[in-house]
């Protein structure tokens, strides 16, 4: 037997065929019982490890995921929301025997440079971060006949599976949160309200309102982006309207909230409560530490990783849609509020 070992070694040592030693090591039906275990002893005995190229050869399939994130304005990697993301979808592949690419696709991007993205690699599947995403790539993936899986909720394409959380719900339990608290003057900074799950907060902001029989003020109402700039701009705006409280719609549009609300002369919360949503890490070090929604970034990653590898393994079939609940976190940025204070804004 040769020092470095192959299948073709393999399966002359056990008296088999090239394929049967590949149903073997791929754990395939349709081997006897004896020549299963000749196979294994051979492996055993020479520690023969198969080639991720022999792996690919004998399933037909490169073992390579594609993952699709939109082009975002502000830097996609600065949100620990996307890295979150990112890390919980390629740690889910490694554990699976995938590897995971990430690119970028956008309606501003090269026809060609687009085609080569989709159709230039070998990719057994891919995973499609948000609607518009979705929109650009869905319709080239589907007619190349490979298995997809939408993170995020895309209300075009309701027919493909999908990982996301309860955007509606979970805005709402931030409203109702501050509401309860005893505000009525509530700020909402939202995202860019061309992406559902910005909608779907603002919907769930307005539920809570219409709930407790309220009606959201326009002049509180700014859209932007999930970011810390946005926060930070419309949190200066807000504040020209003396909120008592504000909802952001994103951990990082809060920090940005933050720092405006400080730099005006004011106080989080004695004079103006912040809730926002996602829970990142950074979230329990603000100061004050922020109260936010917590949704399960790293395990809606996972989620859509194992989902798209089971249809790529053909162990699962159809457009399942898995919605995760978010939760309320309590901190330090959130309270009643002030009876009878005259709040002044200093810019």
């Amino acid at each position: 037997m040769p020092n470095k070992v192959n299948i073709d070694d393999i399966a002359k040592a056990a008296f088999v065929s090239r394929s049967v030693v590949s149903r073997v090591i791929n754990n395939r039906p349709y081997v006897s019982q004896d020549a299963r275990a000749r196979v294994q002893e051979i492996i055993k005995r020479y520690g023969y490890a198969p080639s991720s190229a022999a792996r690919s050869l004998a399933l037909d399939k490169t073992h390579q995921i594609s993952i699709l994130a939109p082009r975002l304005r502000n830097d996609i990697f600065a949100n620990a929301f996307w890295s979150l993301t990112f890390l919980g979808l390629s740690e889910a592949c490694i554990r699976r025997g995938y590897f995971a690419s990430l690119n970028v696709i956008s309606q501003e991007l090269d026809p060609a440079l687009k085609h080569q993205i989709l159709k230039g690699h070998s990719m057994d599947g891919f995973c499609l971060i948000g609607q518009s995403v979705a929109a650009e790539a869905a319709e080239v993936i589907d007619s190349m006949n490979k298995p997809m899986v939408i993170l995020g909720h895309d209300t075009q394409n309701t027919h493909l599976p999908s990982v996301d959380v309860d955007n509606v719900n979970g805005a709402y339990v931030a409203t109702r949160y501050l509401i309860e608290l005893g505000h009525v003057r509530i700020g909402l900074i939202a995202g860019n309200l061309q992406a559902q799950a910005a909608l779907d907060r603002v919907n769930g902001f307005k539920r809570a309102h219409r709930e407790h029989d309220l009606e959201p003020a326009k002049a509180l109402t700014y859209a932007g982006e999930f970011s810390h700039r946005t926060g930070y701009r419309c949190m200066q705006r807000l504040l020209l309207h003396r909120p008592t409280a504000v909802f952001c719609t994103s951990d990082a549009q809060a920090m940005g909230a933050l720092l405006a609300i400080s730099e005006a002369g004011l106080r989080v919360p004695q004079d103006v409560s912040v809730i926002g949503y996602d829970d990142v890490p950074s979230a329990r070090y603000t100061v004050p530490p922020l109260t936010t929604i917590q949704q399960p970034i790293y395990t809606m990653g996972q989620r859509a990783a194992n989902l798209l590898i089971d249809l790529v393994e053909g162990k699962r079939k159809g457009a399942p849609r898995q919605l995760l609940q978010p939760i309320l976190i309590e901190r330090e940025s959130c309270g009643a509020p002030a009876v009878g204070r005259v709040v002044s804004v200093t810019f």
